[in-house]
C-alpha cells in the first residue's frame, strides 16, 4: 500500500465556521482538510451542505483567508492539501483567479469540473470543447504550482473513471489530476473501482469517501429512482472492493470524507474516520 492520508472535506461541517471546523477535524484525529470556496454563509441557519455552508472560504477573500487557516490548520497539526471552488474547464478566468490566489509551487489540488451533460447538445461536441479547455486548464496549473482535478461526478460530462481518463489522456499528471468518487457511482458511473483505479493510473489524485443507496421515486407507469445519502457501512458502493483496489494498486494520496447522511456531525465523523482508517491499512 502506497502512502495514504486521511481527511475532511469541509462541506461536511456546514454548522461550523472555518477555525471551529479545523478545531473539530484535529479533535476527530483526522490529518488534513480540503476546503469548500463558494459564496459564504449567511449569519443565521439552517445550515447545509450545498447552501448556506459555514465551512467555506467565498473566492474573493481566498488569498488572504487561505494562508491564514493553513497556518491554523498546521498548528494542529494538519496539512491542506486541497481546495474545492465550483468552476468549471469553461471558466478560465475564474478558475486561473482562484489557482492566482493559492500558494504558489505549493502542488495543492484545486478541483476544476467538467461541464454538466446537455441532452440537447451533441455529446461528442461538449467533450471535445471540455477536452479542449482542460488543456489551457494544464497550463495554468503549471503556471501557478498546482494540480488541477477533474472529479468524478454524476451528471456531468466525466460520471466514470473510464470518461475521466479520455477528459484528460495526455495531459501532464503532474499538473492534472482526478478525484476518484465512489460514492457518486451509486448515482451515475458505476465501474469496478480495481479496474477504475488501474485506468486512472498516476492521474488519480484523491478519493472522495462517502455512501448512497436508490431509493423508489416514482409509481404506476413509470418506476423511477433517486439517491439516498447512507451511511458508510451501509450504502451501496462497495468499499471492500475500493480498499482492494487501492491496496493492490498501491495508492498514495488522501482519502477526503464526504459523508452527506442525515445523521449528527459526531457520529459522521466517529465512523468516518474509523472507515478511513481501515480503508488505508493493508489487507491481511
Amino acid at each position: 500500500m502506497g502512502d495514504i492520508h486521511c481527511g475532511i472535506c469541509s462541506i461536511i461541517l456546514p454548522e461550523l465556521a472555518p477555525d471551529e471546523a479545523i478545531e473539530h477535524i484535529a479533535q476527530a484525529g483526522f490529518q488534513g482538510i480540503e476546503w469548500r470556496v463558494a459564496a459564504p454563509a449567511a449569519a443565521h441557519g439552517p445550515y447545509g451542505y450545498w447552501n448556506n455552508n459555514r465551512a467555506t472560504i467565498a473566492p474573493d477573500a481566498l488569498a488572504v483567508e487561505l494562508p491564514r487557516l493553513m497556518q491554523a490548520a498546521a498548528e494542529l497539526g494538519l496539512a491542506t492539501p486541497a481546495i474545492s471552488p465550483y468552476y468549471t474547464c469553461l471558466e478560465p478566468a475564474s478558475v486561473e483567479s482562484v489557482m492566482a490566489a493559492m500558494p504558489a509551487g505549493s502542488g495543492m489540488n484545486v478541483r476544476v469540473t467538467a461541464p454538466n451533460y446537455d441532452a440537447l447538445r451533441n455529446y461528442n461536441t461538449q467533450f471535445a470543447a471540455a477536452r479542449s479547455a482542460f488543456a489551457h486548464i494544464e497550463r495554468l496549473a503549471q503556471r501557478y504550482g498546482v494540480r488541477a482535478c477533474l472529479e468524478q461526478h454524476q451528471g456531468s460530462l466525466t460520471p466514470t473513471a473510464s470518461a475521466c481518463v479520455r477528459m484528460v489522456d495526455g495531459l501532464n499528471p503532474k499538473y492534472i489530476g482526478v478525484i476518484m468518487d465512489p460514492g457518486n457511482t451509486v448515482v451515475e458511473g458505476y465501474e469496478n473501482f480495481c479496474m477504475a483505479v488501474e485506468m486512472l493510473g498516476p492521474y488519480l489524485a484523491e478519493v472522495h469517501i462517502k455512501n448512497a443507496v436508490r431509493v423508489k421515486t416514482g409509481e404506476g407507469d413509470r418506476l423511477r429512482w433517486g439517491v439516498k445519502w447512507d451511511s458508510l457501512a451501509e450504502g451501496m458502493a462497495d468499499l471492500h472492493e475500493l480498499r482492494a483496489a487501492l491496496h493492490k494498486n498501491n495508492f498514495s494520496g488522501w482519502l477526503l470524507l464526504e459523508d452527506f447522511s442525515d445523521r449528527p456531525t459526531p457520529q459522521r465523523l466517529a465512523e468516518g474516520r474509523e472507515v478511513m482508517r481501515w480503508l488505508s491499512l493493508p489487507q491481511p
